[in-house]
C-alpha cells in the first residue's frame, strides 16, 4: 500500500471543505428560496470566472451546518478525471473508509445519514466520459433525501433535463450572480456618505454588476484599508490587468486570445463580423469553442448568433491592442467600419470610422446618414457629438454636414450657432457655384432659423420665397419649410390656410417616414386648434404620440414635452386639472431654456391655471416668465404674459400690444385655460372663432371685475370692449352676455364715451335682441339642420336641390354669423341660441 506525503495528504484534506479567505460577505440573496429547498433536491451554478459561485456555494454550506444539517464538501481537480481517484475523493467526502463501489458507499451512507447535503465545486474539470458517468450514477443513485450543489465554468456534459423537466434542479447563471443596486447598497456600510455610495453604484454599473472586484472592494472597506471609492478605482486597473492576463494564458491558446482581442473592439460580434476583421474565415469554431467554456461571452438575445464579452475584460483587451498594436487595432476598426457600412448599419459605420481616426470617411458617412438621423428621427445630440470628434478641415471638407450641423444646432436652442455654421458654409461656397440641393437646404434653414429666433415676420418672408423659387425640392425640405410657413401664418390670423399648409407637410413627412417630422405637425396643428379652441381636436391630434405612461424616446423628448404642454392646456380648458398636472409632471425642469416662445406662453398659462385650480397664488407664476423673458431678451413672452393676467383679471392695466393680427392669436391661447372662481363655478362661456379673441379677453375681464366689486376697471374694460366691436364686430355676443347690462346702462349714463361706442350702447339698451329666425335665413337654417345629422356638403346638397359650392357659401355666412370656424362648433352654438 502506497503512503501518502504528507503534503498531499494535506491537500487532500483541504479540497474537502470551502476554501478560506475570499468574500466575507453572503450571496444567498441569489438563490431563490434561500438554502432551504426541499422540494429542487439539486443545484446547478453555472458562471465565468469572479461570479462567486463558490462564495455562493460556501454560504450554503456554512448555513447547513449552523442548522445541523449533515454537509460534506469536495472542489474538483483535474486528477479526477481518473475515475478511481474521483471515487477515492467521495468516499474521503463523505467519511467512509475508502472501499466499495459508489452504489455501496451511497447505501452505506445513507444507513448511518439518511439526510445529506454534498456539494461539488469545479465540475467543469472533468473531461473523461468514464469520471462523467460516475457523476451522472451519483445523481442517479443519490438518496432521496439527499441534496446536491454543483458549481461549473462552463456546462457540464451531464445528461440533466430530465430533472430540469421533472423540477428537481434549479439552475442558477451569471446573469443572476451580478450585485444589484440594491444588493450593493445593503452591502456598503451605512455610516457610507451620500456621494460615496453613488460612487460605488457608478461603479458598479461599469463593472456591470461582476462580483469579484466589488467583493474586492467591499473587503478592504471593512478591513480599514480603503478610504474611499476614488483609491479603489485607481488600484483596479492594474489588478484587472494581471487577473485578466492569468486567467487568458491559463484558459485559451494563442489563436482563442487574438480572437478575443478582435471581438473586444467591437461592442457585439458574430462570427461573420471577426471574419471581416480578421481578414480571413474560421472564426465560428472558435467563438462556439471560446462560448462553451464561459469566458465572458454573453450571448444577445435580441440577436441571434452574436455576443459582447464583459465590460471590464473589453476595456483591458482593447486597451492593451491600442497600447501595443495601435497600428493593427485602426486597421480593424476600418475593416469593421466597411463592414457595417456594406450593411446599412451607418451608425456603428460612423462610431467605427472615428475609433480608426479616418475622419474624412466619418465625415462622408456622417453626412451620408445624418439626413436619416436628425431630420428623420431628431436625434440632434448624437450627430452634435460625433462632429465635435473631427478637427476643423475634416468637417470644411464635407459643406453638406455643415447644413445638417446648423439644422441640429437649431433645433437644439442655438439658433445663433446654427447662423454661424450657415455663413460658414456660404463663404467656403460662392452662391456661383453651389450646389441646387445644398442651396435649397441653406435657404431652407434659415427659415427654420427665422422662426425658432421669433423673427416671425421673416419667417413668412422667407418660407414664402423658398416655396416659390425651390418647387422640385425634397420631401423633408418642403415638409420642415411647410410648417415654418404655418407657424408664421398662425401668428397672422389665417388659421384655416395654416392647416392647409400643415396637412401637406404631414404627407410628405409619411413619404420620407418621418416620425420626427411627423410630430412637429402634430405640435402645430395643436396649437392652431387651441387657437380655435378646438380642445377635443386638440387632444386627439396629440394623443397619438404619446403612449400611455410610456418614458418619452430620448431622441424626440423636447417636442413630445412640448406637445404635452399643449395637452395640459386643452385638459385645463376642458376642466381636467388633475389630467393636466400629470401631463405636465412629465416636462423636464428646464424647459425655458429650449421651448419656442409660445409654447413658454402656453407653459405659463397652464401654471398659472393649475395656481388658480389650486387656489394659490398665480403671481409668482408671471414673475418667473418675465424673469424668462429677459434671460432669453424674448420679446412676445411679456404680451401674451400681460394678455394672461388681464383675462385672469389679475391687473386692470391697458392692453398694450403691439399687432392686433397677433395679439388676436394671443389671446386665444391665454383664454385656452379657464379660471376657476371661488362660489362661481367656471366662468361664462367664451365666443368661439379668431376674429372675436381680443374682444373675449376684454369682456371676461370686465365681468370678472364687476364679480370682485372693482367697478372702475369693469367699466375700463367695457368700453375697450365696445370700442373692439365698433371696429371689428362682435354685438351678437355682446348681447347675449346679460351680465353686462348694468355696467352698459351706467356706461350710458356716464356720457363721456365716443359716437361709435355711444351707437352701440343704444343698439344694445334700446334695440330688441334678435331671436334665431332673424339671424339666419330660412336656407341657412335647412343647412343647419342637416348638419346636425352629420351630412356632407354633397349630400346636403341633393336633399336641398342646391350645388355643392351654394352649401359651402351658405355654411361660410353661418360661421361667420355664429362666430365660428368649423361644424362642431357651428352645430353646439347653434344649440346654445336655441336655433336647432
Amino acid at each position: 500500500m502506497t503512503t501518502q506525503l504528507p503534503m498531499t495528504r494535506l491537500a487532500q484534506r483541504a479540497r474537502m471543505a470551502p476554501p478560506q479567505g475570499g468574500t466575507l460577505f453572503a450571496r444567498t440573496v441569489a438563490l431563490p428560496g434561500g438554502w432551504s429547498h426541499a422540494a429542487t433536491p439539486l443545484t446547478l451554478v453555472v458562471a465565468p470566472p469572479g461570479y462567486g459561485k463558490t462564495a455562493l456555494m460556501r454560504c450554503g454550506y456554512q448555513w447547513y451546518r449552523r442548522h445541523g444539517e449533515p454537509v460534506a464538501w469536495l472542489t474538483l481537480t483535474a486528477a479526477d478525471n481518473h475515475p478511481p481517484t474521483l471515487l477515492q475523493a467521495l468516499h474521503q467526502a463523505l467519511g467512509s473508509d475508502g472501499t466499495g463501489t459508489l452504489e455501496q458507499l451511497l447505501e452505506r451512507h445513507a444507513q448511518q445519514t439518511p439526510r445529506q447535503v454534498l456539494f461539488l465545486d469545479n465540475l467543469d474539470v472533468l473531461r473523461n466520459r468514464a469520471a462523467l458517468t460516475l457523476v451522472e450514477q451519483l445523481l442517479v443513485l443519490r438518496p432521496l433525501a439527499w441534496s446536491l450543489v454543483m458549481a461549473a465554468r462552463s456546462e457540464p456534459a451531464l445528461p440533466l433535463a430530465s430533472w430540469v423537466f421533472d423540477g428537481q434542479l434549479q439552475r442558477l447563471e451569471g446573469a443572476q450572480l451580478t450585485i444589484s443596486e440594491r444588493e450593493l447598497a445593503e452591502l456598503l456600510p451605512a455610516t457610507l456618505a451620500a456621494p460615496e455610495r453613488a460612487g460605488w453604484q457608478q461603479l458598479r454599473q461599469q463593472l456591470e454588476g461582476w462580483p469579484l472586484p466589488l467583493m474586492y472592494g467591499l473587503r478592504e472597506l471593512q478591513a480599514g484599508r480603503l478610504h474611499n471609492i476614488d483609491a479603489l478605482q485607481q488600484q483596479l486597473p492594474s489588478l484587472l490587468e494581471h487577473y485578466f492576463e492569468t486567467l487568458l494564458q491559463r484558459s485559451c491558446s494563442a489563436e482563442e486570445r487574438q480572437l478575443l482581442t478582435l471581438a473586444a473592439l467591437l461592442d457585439a460580434v458574430s462570427a461573420a463580423q471577426l471574419d471581416a476583421v480578421r481578414g480571413r474565415s474560421g472564426s465560428g469554431p472558435l467563438l462556439e469553442a471560446l462560448r462553451r467554456r464561459n469566458l465572458f461571452l454573453q450571448p444577445l438575445p435580441d440577436h441571434g448568433g452574436s455576443y459582447r464579452l464583459l465590460a471590464p475584460l473589453r476595456t483591458f483587451l482593447r486597451q492593451r491592442l491600442r497600447r501595443n498594436h495601435p497600428e493593427q487595432a485602426a486597421m480593424c476598426y476600418r475593416r469593421a467600419m466597411r463592414l457595417f457600412q456594406q450593411q446599412g448599419r451607418m451608425e456603428e459605420a460612423v462610431h467605427y470610422a472615428l475609433l480608426a481616426q479616418d475622419y474624412a470617411q466619418a465625415a462622408t458617412l456622417m453626412a451620408e446618414y445624418g439626413h436619416e438621423l436628425v431630420r428623420r428621427r431628431g436625434d440632434h445630440q448624437r450627430l452634435l457629438s460625433w462632429i465635435n470628434r473631427l478637427p476643423a478641415s475634416a468637417r470644411q471638407q464635407v459643406p453638406q454636414l455643415g447644413v445638417l450641423s446648423a439644422w441640429s444646432l437649431a433645433f437644439t436652442n442655438r439658433v445663433q450657432e446654427s447662423e454661424q455654421a450657415l455663413a460658414e458654409v456660404a463663404s467656403r461656397q460662392p452662391a456661383s457655384r453651389t450646389v441646387p440641393v445644398l442651396q435649397s437646404q441653406l435657404e431652407a434653414q434659415r427659415c427654420v432659423n427665422a422662426a425658432l429666433a421669433d423673427a416671425l415676420q421673416d419667417a413668412a418672408r422667407l418660407s414664402e420665397a423658398w416655396l416659390t423659387r425651390w418647387q422640385e425640392a425634397g420631401a423633408m425640405e418642403t415638409g420642415t419649410v411647410l410648417c415654418v410657413s404655418a407657424f408664421a401664418l398662425l401668428h397672422q390670423g389665417h388659421a384655416s390656410v395654416a392647416l392647409q399648409r400643415l396637412d401637406r407637410a404631414r404627407q410628405l413627412f409619411r413619404q420620407e417616414n418621418s416620425g420626427y417630422g411627423l410630430g412637429w405637425v402634430a405640435l402645430l396643428q395643436a396649437m392652431v386648434r387651441l387657437a380655435q379652441e378646438d380642445y377635443l381636436s386638440a387632444l386627439a391630434e396629440t394623443a397619438a404620440l404619446l403612449h400611455h405612461d410610456a418614458p418619452l424616446p430620448a431622441d424626440q423628448q423636447d417636442m413630445l414635452e412640448q406637445v404635452l404642454i399643449l395637452r395640459a392646456v386643452a385638459l385645463l380648458a376642458q376642466g381636467d386639472g388633475e389630467a393636466a398636472r400629470s401631463a405636465l409632471a412629465k416636462v423636464r425642469p428646464g424647459l425655458e431654456l429650449h421651448a419656442t416662445v409660445d409654447v413658454l406662453a402656453l407653459w405659463y398659462s397652464a401654471q398659472v391655471g393649475l395656481a388658480l385650480w389650486d387656489g394659490a397664488d398665480p403671481q409668482p407664476v408671471f414673475q418667473q416668465g418675465l424673469a424668462t423673458a429677459a434671460q432669453r431678451g424674448l420679446e412676445r413672452l411679456p404680451w401674451q404674459l400681460q394678455v394672461e393676467r388681464r383675462y385672469r383679471g389679475l391687473c386692470n392695466e391697458p392692453l398694450t400690444l403691439p399687432n392686433r393680427c397677433e395679439s388676436r392669436l394671443l389671446t386665444l391661447r391665454a383664454q385656452c385655460v379657464r379660471q376657476r372662481m371661488p362660489g362661481s363655478g367656471r366662468p361664462a362661456a367664451l365666443p368661439r372663432g379668431a376674429e372675436v379673441g381680443r374682444l373675449s379677453v376684454l369682456v371676461t375681464a370686465a365681468v370678472t371685475a364687476q364679480r370682485r366689486g372693482q367697478a372702475g376697471a369693469a367699466l375700463t374694460s367695457l368700453q375697450q370692449a365696445l370700442e373692439q366691436v365698433a371696429g371689428h364686430g362682435g354685438l351678437q355676443w355682446l348681447r347675449n352676455e346679460t351680465s353686462l347690462q348694468p355696467l352698459l346702462r351706467r356706461l350710458a349714463d356716464d356720457g363721456s364715451v365716443s359716437a361709435p361706442v355711444a351707437a352701440l350702447l343704444a343698439q344694445l339698451l334700446e334695440g330688441p335682441e334678435p331671436s334665431g329666425n332673424d339671424l339666419l335665413t330660412s336656407q341657412e337654417q335647412h343647412i343647419l339642420t342637416h348638419l346636425a345629422s352629420g351630412q356632407r356638403n354633397g349630400e346636403i346638397g341633393r336633399l336641398l336641390h342646391i350645388s355643392e359650392g351654394t352649401v359651402k357659401w351658405h355654411l361660410h355666412n353661418v360661421y361667420r354669423k355664429l362666430d365660428v370656424t368649423s361644424r362642431t362648433q357651428a352645430v353646439a352654438r347653434a344649440r346654445e341660441l336655441q336655433l336647432l
